[in-house]
């Protein structure tokens, strides 16, 4: 018989509002899309809409439907090559390609706000991470409302039907037709549960901030980007700040419990691999910088589980103040070791013991024997029994928050045990990048515009804003590098322009220094650079 703990939640909303698993942020998307939608609420279906399964059968049948109503022609006669495009470009699924007893449809793909009223709920599940996002975004509502507009344009609010006089792509208006179809059969679903976004706010705001101002910069884009390619970028981005804002949280919460405030400055100096190369200095370096973060793990999940068991402790008064002062209660209470919070971990490791068979007493002897207090007592015991499970699945969430090993991510791990998970800079992220970072302000109209930025400028921005590290030299962490670490950052450069050159972006017209530019691909208000 193992050693039992006392039941608690894990997921506290205050920190994070992410389930350690794996993440799929086309279905964080659509998710988001409910919550845009229903002003933070997340709707109640009806059992029967709930119930009922649709896939790519009953989807051919609302394009048949289409065509009867007059709205489209020729589905009948190509109903091959309509089922190509429906699977191609409007069905998310799971478990794509691995035959009809596996494969199934979740919802359409996340191409307009209204792509959740067609889904399988069962499928769909984000394990709050549209509830993150949302937070984040809720750091600047007026970011949220654009970001909402948006989305929702080639929709008639007040007539419920496609407007006639939006400019839409194929695939977009593909799907608000089937919608106009499905819903005067299936209404949406009815009622808003309570949100919590008006009660609890992110734990780091000015991360939170940098993710809405990166979302507002993309949305100028909205006229001359393709819809498609914008889309793709936000979920790109979504998925990179949600990483970012998980690697500061596994820095500095346990900082946050040991001295009873987070610092002001939170800077992450991470290393990425541009070289595409593991077996390179600056594959090495990103290597390093990786194992760090992963073997951090253990710190993050006892701190979050000290958080949490400090919270349960807290007097019954304390418990109908504002979530933010009981969180900062809760984190005074445990390093201050107050009397409340070490009595109430006491009888917790009571309870473990009087649980546990006698034969496995000695076990939990020998993990408090080291300890100095009832507190790292039951949190000793709590990582031995529970830690390797917390670690296992937040490893998971980080994986697919870094997109690992694919083009939009910032994460790669090869199949040999040398080659460990490194950072490094994703083709489709660096593009979304460096769409943001060409961006200026125009203080005199209050618009942006798009300029020709260094090489220089665009890492140095990174490292500003981001906290990643192409070229660290000069930064202080780098400042006793030897000619190693020289190398490295040199070679790192120079991949970074090759790839720059590769999608388009940078062009080398001379050795003169200025000439060495990255050029913006669409040109927004254009300014002499």
């Amino acid at each position: 018989m193992p050693i039992k703990m006392p039941k608690l939640p894990f997921r506290n909303e205050q920190i994070f509002f992410i389930d350690a698993k794996q993440i799929n942020l086309d279905r964080t998307l659509v998710n988001l899309y409910v919550l845009l939608k229903h002003n933070g609420g997340r709707t109640r279906s009806r059992v029967s809409q709930a119930n009922k399964q649709v896939g790519e059968k009953e989807l051919m049948q609302v394009f048949r439907s289409m065509e009867e109503a007059g709205q489209a022609s020729g589905i009948k006669e190509n109903q091959l090559a309509v089922r190509g495009w429906l699977r191609a470009n409007l069905m998310d699924m799971v478990y794509r390609g691995q035959g009809p007893e596996k494969e199934n449809f979740t919802s359409l793909k996340p191409i307009h706000l209204f792509s959740y009223r067609i889904r399988n709920q069962k499928h769909t599940r984000d394990y709050n991470s549209a509830d993150q996002v949302y937070s984040m975004l809720s750091v600047k509502p007026a970011v949220r409302e654009e970001l909402q507009r948006y989305l929702s344009e080639g929709w008639d609010e007040t007539s419920k039907t496609v407007s006639p006089s939006a400019l839409l792509d194929i695939d977009s208006l593909g799907l608000l037709r089937m919608i106009d179809i499905v819903q005067k059969t299936q209404p949406d679903a009815t009622g808003d549960a309570k949100p919590v976004f008006d009660k609890i706010g992110p734990l780091l705001p000015a991360e939170a901030a940098t993710y809405c101002d990166d979302v507002h910069r993309l949305l100028q884009y909205r006229h001359v980007i393709p819809r498609h390619v914008l889309l793709d970028y936000l979920k790109t981005l979504t998925g990179f700040h949600l990483s970012l804002y998980l690697l500061r949280l596994i820095r500095y919460v346990p900082e946050l419990v040991s001295t009873g405030q987070l610092p002001a400055v939170r800077p992450l100096d991470i290393v990425l691999d541009v070289t595409d190369s593991p077996d390179t200095e600056a594959g090495q370096l990103a290597m390093d910088d990786a194992s760090q973060f992963y073997n951090s793990l253990p710190d993050y999940v006892r701190a979050v589980f000290a958080i949490n068991n400090s919270l349960a402790a807290l007097p019954f008064a304390a418990r109908d103040l504002p979530a933010k002062q009981r969180l900062e209660l809760a984190v005074k209470a445990i390093s201050g070791l107050d009397t409340e919070f070490v009595g109430y971990c006491r009888q917790q490791l009571s309870e473990v013991y009087k649980g546990t068979p006698d034969e496995l007493h000695k076990t939990l002897d020998d993990l408090v024997a080291l300890e100095t207090d009832d507190v790292n007592r039951y949190l000793a015991v709590f990582l031995y029994v529970r830690g390797a499970w917390h670690q296992l699945y937040h490893t998971n969430l980080l994986d697919s928050l870094l997109l690992k090993n694919t083009e939009n991510g910032m994460l790669a791990q090869g199949k040999s045990r040398r080659h460990k998970r490194r950072f490094v800079l994703g083709t489709r992220l660096l593009e979304a990048l460096v769409q943001i970072s060409v961006l200026r302000t125009d203080d005199a109209t209050d618009s942006y515009y798009s300029t020709a930025v260094s090489i220089e400028d665009f890492t140095a921005h990174l490292h500003q804003r981001y906290g990643i590290v192409i070229n660290g030299l000069g930064l202080p962490r780098f400042q006793d590098a030897d000619l190693r670490i020289h190398e490295a950052f040199s070679e790192n450069v120079e991949a970074l322009k090759y790839k720059l050159r590769q999608i388009g972006f940078y062009t080398q017209l001379s050795d003169a220094y200025l000439l060495q530019k990255i050029r913006p691909r669409y040109t927004l208000n254009s300014q002499p650079a």
